[in-house]
């Protein structure tokens, strides 16, 4: 069984990692800013972030705290990518996809700091151990990014492509 569960983590980190490299690739040859998001957000979060949080477990206690920052930063740097992608590529003139945009990032951006910062503060917090009201903070904003950027695919593809 955990042969298994290796090799869908495995496959889950490695996916997104290729897919990445790809969209980074792109973006240097066309200079397109939704590929630069779309691979900075993967790579971020998925390529950097899930490891080294799965990895802050495993190490010893002088690492998990760096660890455990870099994990939390490159997550919420990466979702907050994917915020400004979802943005400019599908609602990039609507004003309240400009608010949602920044308070989305803001709140992910002050939710990496504040658990950084609490690090160094009150030690490493295990995840599963969090009261609710923390994990919904970071949590939340992860949420509606991936509901937001669904919805907005599913729209302009049910739209014939027409919606810009």
């Amino acid at each position: 069984m955990q042969a298994i569960a290796g090799a869908a983590i495995a496959s889950l980190i490695a996916v997104p990692i290729v897919v990445a490299i790809r969209l980074l690739a792109l973006h240097r040859r066309t200079g397109a800013a939704p590929e630069l998001l779309l691979g900075g957000m993967l790579l971020l979060s998925v390529g950097v972030g899930y490891p080294m949080l799965i990895a802050t477990d495993r190490v010893g206690p002088q690492w998990a705290g760096t660890f455990f920052v870099v994990s939390t930063l490159a997550i919420n740097v990466g979702f907050s990518l994917l915020f400004v992608f979802t943005w400019r590529v599908f609602q990039s003139q609507a004003a309240w996809a400009r608010v949602l945009t920044a308070a989305g990032v803001i709140t992910l951006l002050a939710t990496g700091l504040q658990r950084s910062v609490g690090v160094y503060t009150h030690g490493v917090p295990r995840v599963a151990d969090e009261p609710l009201s923390e994990s919904l903070l970071q949590t939340g904003p992860v949420m509606v990014a991936y509901l937001w950027t669904a919805w907005e695919s599913l729209r302009y593809h049910g739209g014939s492509c027409a919606v810009a």
